[in-house]
């Protein structure tokens, strides 16, 4: 059994519990890094101050642009190292390439549903993203805004599930912890922020029904792309922002379709 099922015991034997100060110790460094500053600008979003430069040059998008793939690059190899540090196998949480029909039904499955949760929850939410009105920031948004895919997706899901999970720690407290950090950076939001509470537990469950992990990734990449894309002025923009709108409905919908046609076959076939 592995950290996705009811047992903390991994599935190379270990049964030993993490050190709980060193689990919350490695979490904390990571949400530091990776969106401490984040936080600092929510709070001051909700201060009614914008911390950002509003006409960056290009020289600083590019700077800015090579700054968080290095940084969503250090998230992922560190969170692949937490893992392998809690003797917990990349495939048993979802860490590798699809290879069965089962796991191609599970990524999709978690891409599909994934869109469905986002959806209906950022719906819901009646506050607009703090854009700023500039064409260099919105490259930025565009170069940078993806890799929010990788790098959320494997800290507040991964390295939550398996370390707090590898502390022994319950289900509950490990999807409030996971929700409550990832809403915190998206605070500026207002009251509203509640819903993406909802979303980002609901995206926890999501991963413990799939234990799939690179549906949900590639699921939240591509739309943070269309969302980049389709205030970018080049004409191509919006034709690639509805492709991708394409893509993600009908890897919805296949979520969706999929097991029920699945069902609907093996309640229908004929016995011998």
């Amino acid at each position: 059994q592995d950290v996705l099922t009811d047992s903390v015991e991994v599935s190379t034997g270990r049964s030993d519990r993490l050190s709980r100060r060193l689990v919350w110790a490695v979490l904390v460094v990571l949400f530091a890094g990776g969106w401490g500053q984040g936080l600092l600008t929510a709070v001051q979003f909700l201060a009614g101050h914008d911390p950002r430069d509003p006409h960056p040059s290009m020289s600083r998008v590019w700077s800015q642009g090579v700054e968080g793939f290095s940084q969503a690059a250090l998230l992922v190899v560190a969170v692949v190292l937490a893992v392998r540090w809690a003797g917990v196998p990349l495939s048993a949480v979802g860490l590798r390439l699809p290879r069965t029909r089962g796991d191609w039904l599970g990524e999709v499955t978690g891409a599909g549903w994934w869109v469905l949760l986002t959806v209906v929850s950022f719906s819901l939410v009646t506050t607009s993203y703090p854009l700023i009105p500039a064409q260099n920031a919105e490259i930025l948004d565009a170069l940078t805004g993806w890799l929010a895919g990788p790098s959320e997706e494997m800290v507040f899901i991964v390295a939550a599930v398996v370390l707090l999970r590898r502390a022994q720690y319950s289900w509950t407290l490990v999807v409030l912890v996971s929700a409550v950090a990832r809403v915190s950076f998206h605070i500026y939001y207002g009251p509203t922020s509640v819903f993406i509470l909802v979303w980002a537990a609901g995206v926890v469950l999501l991963y413990r029904a799939t234990g799939r992990v690179l549906g949900i990734i590639a699921a939240h990449a591509l739309w943070d792309l269309y969302a980049a894309l389709a205030v970018l002025p080049w004409w191509w923009c919006p034709v690639a922002s509805f492709i991708l709108v394409v893509v993600l409905s009908l890897v919805a919908a296949a979520a969706i379709m999929v097991p029920l046609t699945r069902r609907y076959l093996t309640c229908t076939a004929p016995t011998t």
